[in-house]
């Protein structure tokens, strides 16, 4: 994809390569972490230790119970990392929140290598997600501040496939560190002239809603309302869909299907998944992020709703099997290339400036609680003595994934190309969101804007951008 290539090669220096692929890796984790342990709880030499002997099944199994704590209660882990990681991140800076979340990782590592009962396997669990709910509230904000507006969609896709924040700085009047900072990201593919344009909205956009940090009252009030829902909806979605059935346990329920070999099927879905979110990210920054929601939501839809289906079948055979792997993989790719990468870049995006370390700790901390309660049912859902439904769970998620089809095509405004500062003028002026479209990069912040930071009150002092940019 040449048009793919000349955008990263126009946009992107060393420097910001160099942090968006080490970011990259740090969400490598937490794919990592999903991966091992939806295969490991198939296989039988942990059913062996950690489960019992099922006699309908004819093998060793995990108890429902025991397989709901291992994937839902490590989100109590994930709050006390969002809560502790925003704090963090708002008052010490990103580096202070990466190498506080590293400890975590590695202190949780050693206990699962090691991990001999339960208890131990479920602390481990509980420790490896306060890092990685440090890391949902501090790698997407940085990515969403140091990338060009052009190539934004782009590098916070990356988070699902560095020391400073400019914005940051500005935030706490770090004017020259903040210059310094957003020179080294955009050196040697932008002019100076450029690259100052690009600090003076910065600058005046800061300088008229920002003189401390926002606080979670003011989620709620003006404007920022609106920019609250956007985000709060877009994080519940991600979750309320049923991706947790294939994330989670998708690979013990294709185990229990008797059907194609699951961890076959595992590695050929990774694959196709690589290629969908790469394709996805060239999409988010030519047309948009609203067009791969709906197309992504709609696969979702659908393939739950076939899946439902399909469990209807009493006895199923191979043909049936087959076409529920299937369907599988299919309802998948249409998750990592919709709602898994996209509602990061909107939770990154659609806040202010001020509100967007505060918006993005309220927000995922709900992504967390919602993931939780959608985890910890699932094999109540599936098995007996329970509800038993089995792959009839389909017709739960389906009506589901179609709300969240509805609130993509009506409630997600397209922000593709803009700069931050002309997402937050846009919100400002409360355009209504189906209108964010008949608007271009470039010719949305105002000529007063440009010159002096604008003053209205309650909203943070004015400021003399000539006397900043002069600096």
């Amino acid at each position: 994809m040449p048009l793919f290539t000349n955008r990263i090669g126009e946009n992107v220096n060393g420097r910001l390569a160099f942090a968006s692929i080490v970011m990259m890796l740090s969400q490598i984790n937490f794919g990592m972490d999903m991966v091992a342990f939806t295969n490991t709880q198939a296989m039988n030499a942990f059913n062996k230790k950690f489960g019992h002997y099922d006699a309908h099944l004819k093998r060793y199994a995990i108890d429902p119970y025991f397989l709901s704590l291992l994937n839902s209660l490590t989100y109590v882990g994930q709050v006390f990392g969002v809560l502790t990681g925003g704090w963090i991140a708002r008052h010490h800076g990103r580096r202070a929140s990466f190498w506080v979340m590293s400890f975590w990782a590695i202190v949780s590592a050693i206990l699962l290598v090691t991990a001999q009962n339960k208890e131990q396997v479920l602390v481990g669990r509980i420790l490896n997600y306060i890092y990685l709910g440090q890391e949902l509230v501090t790698v997407p904000v940085f990515q969403a501040e140091i990338a060009p507006p052009k190539i934004r969609g782009m590098v916070i896709g990356t988070f699902q496939l560095g020391t400073m924040s400019p914005r940051w700085l500005l935030v706490r009047n770090r004017t020259t560190e903040a210059l310094e900072s957003l020179t080294l990201y955009r050196r040697g593919k932008f002019t100076e002239d450029q690259i100052q344009d690009e600090f003076r909205d910065q600058v005046a956009m800061i300088a008229a809603i920002t003189h401390d940090k926002g606080t979670f009252k003011e989620m709620w009030q003006g404007t920022n309302l609106k920019r609250s829902l956007v985000v709060i909806g877009a994080n519940v979605s991600i979750q309320i869909s049923g991706q947790g059935l294939f994330s989670k346990y998708g690979t013990i329920f294709l185990k229990d299907l008797n059907g194609p070999n699951p961890f076959q099927m595992f590695l050929i879905n990774t694959s196709l998944q690589i290629v969908i979110v790469l394709l996805a990210m060239y999409m988010f920054d030519k047309v948009g992020r609203r067009l791969p929601l709906i197309i992504g939501s709609t696969v979702q839809t659908t393939t739950y709703f076939a899946i439902g289906g399909l469990g209807t079948i009493s006895n199923p055979g191979d043909g049936t099997k087959i076409a529920m792997t299937a369907l599988f993989t299919v309802y998948y790719q249409g998750f990592v290339f919709g709602w898994a990468p996209i509602y990061h870049i909107l939770t990154s995006e659609i806040p202010s400036s001020r509100m967007r370390d505060v918006t993005y700790t309220v927000a995922s901390s709900i992504t967390v609680v919602t993931q939780f309660v959608v985890s910890f049912c699932i094999p109540y859902l599936l098995y007996a003595p329970y509800a038993n439904l089995g792959a009839k769970i389909g017709f739960v998620f389906a009506p589901i994934a179609f709300l969240t089809l509805i609130f993509a095509i009506f409630g997600v405004p397209e922000c593709r190309s803009f700069s931050l500062e002309e997402i937050d003028h846009l919100f400002r002026q409360r355009v209504a969101i189906r209108h964010f479209t008949r608007y271009k990069h470039g010719e949305i912040l105002p000529q007063e804007t440009q010159q002096i930071g604008a003053q209205k009150a309650g909203e943070g002092p004015s400021v003399e951008l000539k006397e900043v940019a002069d600096m």
